[in-house]
């Protein structure tokens, strides 16, 4: 993954978006899944606000989380201000309100299949960061993103396979946690 530090200089006194006031750095990363079907890939899909809190609260979502309509960002016209993300979206928000530091992966369009595939690699990372505790909060979607996915995922034994079968029967706490996955 390609980390890159964001310089928020211009904005960090903007009495909007108030996480900026006791951050220290921001760390972008885009280098990350993205739907195939999606024409415009975002920018600003993955970011780290350090405010140097000792728990972290990871937000993972699609265009809702992202902040997709917001004044100024329409990602299919390519259209981004990360400036409004980080004073309207609504994992800068609940960051402030549980003061913690805050990581964002949000993808407009974005499937489940991806969030949880992501939610391995960045729980990896985050796991070498000095955090005591980080909160987890995803924002799924509708099942129908997956369908274009489900076929390679049934050919290829893949162990996400089983939370996309129509089939079988499981438990909510069960399809959160299932212990073939663990």
């Amino acid at each position: 993954m390609t980390y890159k530090s964001y310089n928020f200089e211009n904005i960090a006194n903007n009495p909007k978006i108030e996480i900026l006031h006791d951050t220290s750095e921001i760390w972008l990363n885009d280098d990350n899944l993205k739907p195939d079907w999606v024409s415009h890939p975002a920018l600003y899909t993955e970011f780290h606000i350090k405010r140097n809190k000792e728990n972290l609260l990871l937000v993972i979502g699609e265009s809702w989380t992202y902040g997709e309509t917001l004044q100024g960002v329409a990602t299919g016209i390519q259209k981004y201000n990360f400036e409004r993300q980080l004073e309207s979206c609504f994992g800068v928000r609940l960051a402030k309100i549980l003061n913690t530091d805050l990581y964002q992966y949000a993808v407009p369009g974005n499937c489940n299949f991806y969030m949880f595939t992501e939610l391995d690699r960045i729980l990896k990372h985050l796991s070498t960061l000095e955090y005591k505790k980080i909160f987890v909060c995803v924002q799924m979607t509708e099942p129908a993103r997956e369908q274009s996915l489900i076929v390679s995922l049934r050919g290829n034994d893949h162990p996400l396979q089983y939370l996309i079968n129509p089939n079988e029967k499981i438990t909510f706490k069960e399809w959160l946690c299932p212990e073939r996955l663990v």
